[in-house]
């Protein structure tokens, strides 16, 4: 095989010419050189794009403007076998350790996490207070009369909820 592959012809259409039909195949692509082996003062041209997969942008060096030509240099494969199998697979997770409570344990193991909900819930709770506590005062309103608005709304949820028992 020869170091100059193949060209490809390139036909630009006229100023209203329709482009139906067209498609982005080898004939439709500008002419390029192509090369299996990088030719003498040639180089790797990183300022363009390789239109293929499978081949390098190159050029002689010059401007296009003072007899510079580009092409399009065939990229083989070093190594036929893929980079992946050359990589170790990754260990599989461990299995969490399993505990086995009993009855009793597992009660208590609920109402602790019950009693740790609450807590943040109350937590929570309270923050959102002090900001409406703030914005009370800081608007000019009766933060007795907030206070007073939140007990009679806990009252009245309390005493629907035991009338309902």
């Amino acid at each position: 095989m020869t170091a100059r592959q193949a060209t490809l012809d390139f036909t630009p259409t006229a100023a209203g010419q329709s482009l139906a039909g067209a498609s982005c195949c080898a004939s439709s692509l500008p002419r390029m050189e192509r090369f299996d082996a990088l030719p003498n003062g040639w180089k790797l041209d990183r300022s363009w794009g390789s239109p293929e997969h499978g081949w390098e942008p190159i050029c002689n060096g010059k401007s296009m403007m003072n007899g510079g030509r580009k092409g399009l240099l065939r990229v083989v494969k070093m190594n036929s076998q893929p980079i992946v199998d050359s990589c170790p697979a990754p260990a599989p997770p461990p299995e969490p350790e399993r505990i086995e409570l009993t009855a009793d344990e597992t009660k208590e193991a609920a109402k602790i996490t019950n009693d740790l909900a609450r807590a943040k819930f109350k937590e929570k709770l309270l923050q959102e207070l002090m900001v409406d506590l703030m914005v009370c005062k800081i608007e000019g309103w009766s933060i007795a009369e907030y206070i007073s608005d939140l007990k009679t709304l806990i009252d009245q949820t309390a005493s629907s909820i035991l009338h309902n028992e």
